[in-house]
């Protein structure tokens, strides 16, 4: 592949002979070490390729043989820089938008959030921006390890969280403390830990020494099965130890906190019916939008804003950073309303359910809920526990030390 790619770079040149003897050609070529490949026999001649600085070290030879080759095609960037050198103003223009895509590659222009649940999307982001991530922000800057630590420390409700930068996209994913963890995938040796403490329901190892048994209680980050193996040679003498990634089925029966609020007085919405659209653009951080001066918005009514977007991105991890935006204002009007305790139960219920869906989404048995409806001066409160068995999917990376016997190392001279 590089050959071919050098010899595109320098030029080479496919050429032709009619019908003749080229033996003595061929063997005076090879005495010059001046290379041809593809040689082959056509029904007017032969043709073959040859680079274009052995091309002119062919006039000796064409002398002596009385051969005398034709070009028949022109190979590689000389000759295609030539054929379009009247047009410098289109590869400059080339040439600055490769340059202007790697630059833009160099930002973070899409920031998104996974696995909330009480926490929005935009309420992250908006934290985010205060430690200085934003889009627009540039990549070498900013630290995953850094972000994942502030953002635990500032939310104490938020279990696990990690924090990638794939392309032009920062990827935030979220558990929050009644959640599982979600399934990791591995390829360095680990250890399979706990995510939450609670009591081993079942473990099945596969790959790994285990560590605890049925029945065990467990606190969060405690080793499950680890990811080092004791080999064991005669007389069960430990011979060598061997790290792999820990591999088994374990669910763990732990207890979820769960806790939902719902304001007893609302603002209900009631829509009139009137609509306007607007459109725009959007430039690194500037949108600018097209406003309709025959179709004003009414300053004295309330509208909900319907926001739409489409970010161009040359594949789903590489943004770049040019949208174009629909908004959708409705009006309506408010009318203040209190929930029923019937209103109530029947909307906290509604969420409950959808919390345990998600939860069994990602493979979490339910054992046992316990769920009351309680009321405060304000608020009516959806809160209790759940009982689940989660499996187990989170790892730990184990450290050399765990395993590296270093002294025997030093004494055989082996720092493998």
């Amino acid at each position: 592949m590089i050959e071919k790619l050098l010899r595109w770079y320098h030029g080479y040149l496919l050429v032709f002979v009619g019908e003749c003897s080229v033996e003595r050609f061929i063997n005076l070529c090879r005495k010059k070490q001046i290379f041809l490949w593809k040689l082959h026999k056509t029904q007017e001649g032969y043709e073959w390729y040859i680079s274009v600085q052995e091309y002119k070290q062919l006039a000796p030879i064409i002398r002596k043989t009385k051969i005398h080759p034709k070009v028949k095609k022109r190979i590689g960037l000389p000759f295609f820089l030539h054929r379009y050198r009247k047009r410098k103003v289109f590869f400059i223009s080339i040439l600055f938008c490769i340059g202007l895509v790697y630059y833009l590659s160099l930002f973070i222009w899409e920031i998104t959030v996974d696995g909330q649940s009480v926490h929005t999307k935009e309420e992250i982001v908006k934290y985010l921006s205060s430690i200085d991530v934003y889009c627009g922000s540039k990549k070498s800057k900013l630290s995953c390890q850094d972000m994942e630590e502030k953002i635990r420390l500032k939310y104490s409700d938020i279990g696990w969280v990690s924090a990638e930068i794939k392309g032009t996209q920062l990827n935030i994913k979220l558990v929050e403390t009644n959640m599982p963890v979600p399934e990791q995938t591995v390829e360095e040796p680990s250890h399979l830990v706990a995510s939450h403490e609670g009591t081993i329901a079942s473990i099945v190892t596969t790959k790994g020494t285990p560590k605890v048994k049925k029945g065990d209680t467990v606190k969060k980050g405690d080793t499950l099965i680890s990811g080092v193996l004791d080999i064991v040679g005669d007389n069960d003498v430990i011979v060598e130890k061997k790290a792999v990634v820990a591999e088994g089925e374990i669910y763990l029966r732990t207890k979820y906190t769960y806790k939902e609020k719902l304001n007893k007085v609302y603002q209900k919405k009631i829509y009139t019916g009137q609509e306007k659209k607007n459109y725009g653009i959007g430039i690194i951080k500037q949108n600018f939008f097209i406003y309709n001066p025959f179709n004003p918005l009414k300053k004295d009514t309330k509208y909900d804003i319907i926001f739409n977007d489409v970010t161009l991105r040359m594949n789903e991890s590489f943004v770049l950073p040019i949208s174009f935006y629909e908004k959708v204002f409705r009006a309506y009007k408010e009318e203040t309303t209190t929930y029923s305790k019937k209103e109530a139960k029947k909307i906290l219920t509604e969420r409950f359910h959808d919390y345990l869906s998600k939860l069994e989404d990602k493979g979490v048995r339910i054992k046992d809920k316990k769920i009351f409806l309680q009321q405060s001066a304000s608020e009516w409160i959806a809160a209790g526990d759940v009982l689940v068995e989660e499996p187990v999917t989170e790892y730990k990376k184990v450290e050399e030390s765990e395993w590296r016997d270093f002294n025997v190392d030093e004494l055989s001279g082996d720092n493998n």
